[in-house]
């Protein structure tokens, strides 16, 4: 799934669901995406396992892989 189709998928999915690119987040032409304060609004647990989370489920299936940056942050790349 490309980098656009993705984000009209979360934004659907997951009202309410910070989406913005990596290019955002590090100023350059980076190919994720950007979900600030993931942990707290959709219980994805920042720097421990993934666990069972429905955010994490369908980014998977998808495609795409989540991976914490920090404690509050999410970064999602294409697998």
């Amino acid at each position: 799934m490309t980098k656009s189709n993705l984000m009209k998928a979360l934004a659907k999915h997951f009202e309410g669901l910070n989406i913005r690119t990596s290019s955002d987040f590090y100023g350059d032409k980076s190919k994720g995406l950007w979900l600030p304060n993931a942990s707290y609004d959709f219980g994805v647990r920042g720097m421990e396992e993934k666990g069972d989370n429905k955010l994490n489920d369908f980014i998977e299936s998808k495609g795409w892989y989540i991976m914490p940056h920090d404690s509050e942050t999410m970064m999602c790349y294409p697998q």
